[in-house]
């Protein structure tokens, strides 16, 4: 591979940004503020969703972004980066189908194709950690908006519509 296609591939993976991934450590815990954020929002209701990133400088996972209470699963969808993983704690509220109101908290594992390899590997390698240190949440792990959505039950595989228009012939 010439060092122009190295470059232009680079640049694809990362939505239009031609940067290099720098942040080559791999955490070693979850932050003392990032574990009592996460249980505000399971106890107390505080937050709506967390978003956390792994620091190379600290070796640990720390918060990135907050979701208000009164947030919805879209802006946290927005927050998060379409280059880069991240893990991601979410409170869903839904109604069962016998009319109760309940919620549930998801563990997300945010890695979308555009994230570079040795991220997808260290956030990988690092995920059980983080996921035994945040108890009582049900695991996903999405690359884009609809393995998420499918996670956690918002739409089903019926709603996804699967593209197949290179697929066609046009007679």
């Amino acid at each position: 591979m010439t060092e122009e296609a190295r470059a232009a591939d680079k640049h694809t993976r990362t939505d239009g940004e031609n940067r290099e991934f720098k942040n080559k450590a791999a955490a070693g815990e979850v932050s003392e503020d990032a574990f009592d954020k996460y249980e505000q929002l399971k106890i107390r209701k505080q937050y709506k969703w967390l978003i956390f990133v792994m620091n190379a400088d600290t070796d640990c996972v720390e918060v990135e972004t907050e979701g208000a209470p009164g947030s919805n699963y879209e802006a946290m969808l927005s927050a998060l980066p379409n280059h880069d993983c991240r893990y991601a704690v979410y409170d869903h509220d839904f109604t069962t189908h016998d009319g109760r109101r309940t919620s549930k908290l998801y563990f997300i594992s945010w890695m979308p194709n555009n994230s570079t390899r040795h991220n997808k590997m260290a956030y990988s390698e690092m995920k059980r950690k983080v996921a035994t240190r945040f108890t009582g949440t049900f695991d996903i792990q999405a690359q884009d908006e609809a393995d998420l959505l499918l996670g956690m039950h918002i739409i089903t595989k019926n709603d996804v519509e699967e593209s197949d228009d290179e697929f066609e012939d046009d007679f």
